[in-house]
């Protein structure tokens, strides 16, 4: 399938996304409603619990693209957070006493397959890209013993694979969408690592590098006070870092600045939205979905406010 084909079909099925009449009446719904009028929406297939509904419609989303999809390489990035969440629960429960035993659903790398790597050092359901991956990932958690440290190498290890990849794949949309989730994902590291007392060379280990913004700035912020701060990265994204960081500090609230954020990769992605011969339509319609998901978890939780837009 081509690209202007398969962004045709997305074009065709953005108007089922749900819209603010819709997230306006989920508002009203009392919990014992909330499930029965997403069903009612079309969203969701069965399932006991708003997770459980949500997963089923992000699976959906899954198989839909691997069905589209121009280029699995590419696509198949999407979804690379998704096999980093589970090899990091896999680990966590093989070295750090980790209780859970669930993994997300949606990921390029199965259950089985992961468990057979991670437990019985058998890769031989995993391709030679996710092979390699869970190998880096094994050495680094090895080397620590702080299951908070492991987490961070794990992503630094899954990111840097990402834009190993990215020279062999050639997108400008892509790669900004990852530029712009690594230099996010950095800053609220820089905050947490902060508000823990980390020293900068323990940042700097956990930094992950491929992002617009160098890591010099977050030198300087580091050293910053909350007021100055923002000013650090006033050469970026248009000063609407800045914004989100004083919001921030207003609220004190770090899920205030991350959905600040996610808001902020949409509106990037939105420069590439229409680009009919390139893979940007399929991210900003991720996004959405994504977006959608986070929405409708918000709402049920009874929080109106900072809901994401696209």
């Amino acid at each position: 399938m081509n690209y202007p084909y398969a962004n045709g079909i997305i074009s065709a099925i953005e108007g089922r996304l749900l819209n603010r009449g819709h997230y306006a009446k989920l508002a009203k719904m009392k919990k014992d409603e909330f499930l029965k009028q997403l069903r009612d929406f079309g969203y969701g297939e069965g399932g006991d619990s708003l997770e459980d509904i949500i997963a089923s419609e992000l699976a959906v989303l899954r198989q839909f693209f691997d069905e589209i999809s121009p280029d699995r390489r590419l696509t198949d990035l999407f979804f690379i957070e998704i096999d980093a969440v589970n090899i990091k629960a896999a680990f966590k429960r093989k070295l750090f006493s980790a209780a859970t035993e669930l993994y997300m659903p949606g990921g390029n790398i199965s259950a089985e397959a992961l468990e057979l790597a991670v437990f019985a050092d058998d890769y031989s359901l995993l391709d030679k890209n996710s092979a390699g991956l869970v190998r880096e990932i094994a050495v680094a958690a090895g080397e620590t013993a702080d299951p908070r440290r492991f987490s961070a190498l794990a992503d630094k290890i899954v990111y840097r694979d990402v834009f190993r990849r990215m020279p062999l794949l050639a997108d400008s949309a892509l790669k900004a969408y990852f530029q712009t989730v690594v230099d996010t994902k950095n800053i609220v590291m820089l905050l947490r690592s902060k508000a823990l007392g980390w020293d900068l060379s323990r940042f700097g280990e956990m930094f992950l590098s491929g992002g617009l913004i160098p890591y010099r700035v977050f030198e300087e912020a580091r050293a910053s006070d909350n007021e100055t701060l923002a000013v650090c990265f006033k050469d970026y994204y248009a000063e609407k870092i800045g914004l989100g960081l004083k919001k921030y500090f207003q609220s004190g609230n770090i899920d205030v600045l991350e959905r600040y954020f996610e808001q902020l990769i949409i509106n990037v992605m939105k420069n590439y939205r229409y680009d009919s011969f390139g893979i940007g339509p399929i991210i900003y319609y991720y996004l959405a979905r994504q977006a959608e998901a986070s929405n409708i978890r918000l709402l049920y939780a009874g929080d109106e406010a900072d809901l994401i837009e696209y």
